[in-house]
């Protein structure tokens, strides 16, 4: 019977399981510090410097950097609550302008770039 159970343990084979357990215990303690080491996580330092050398290249070149950090964050969030409205309307795009407040809003959105090119335009 013993040699069914692996020959070491004994009569009832729990010592053997625990000491087996608490081996492997011990030799992962040892190699902890080398997995720790190769186990630290990244702080996306690509994702970082690609922001760094867009907000060098902005600035060199005299564009504002608070539009395009407002355009970073709210970006996605614009993305996300349109596609979600326009999922409950069944893809009607007529939704924006059933309540006149959001109407309004929308057609001076669409005003104001058209405004400020006249304005560039003309003199003095």
């Amino acid at each position: 019977r013993s040699a069914d159970t692996g020959g070491a343990h004994g009569a009832d084979g729990a010592d053997g399981a625990e000491g087996a357990e608490g081996a492997d215990r011990a030799e992962g303690a040892e190699d902890e510090p080398a997995d720790a080491a190769r186990r630290v996580p990244q702080s996306g330092g690509g994702r970082s410097r690609g922001v760094g050398v867009l907000g060098f290249v902005l600035r060199r070149y005299g564009y504002p950097l608070i539009p395009v950090l407002l355009g970073l964050i709210l970006g996605p969030m614009l993305e996300s609550n349109l596609r979600r409205s326009l999922i409950l309307s069944q893809g009607d795009p007529t939704v924006f302008l059933r309540s006149p407040v959001a109407a309004v809003l929308l057609l001076g959105a669409a005003a104001f770039p058209l405004w400020v090119l006249r304005r560039r335009r003309s003199p003095g």
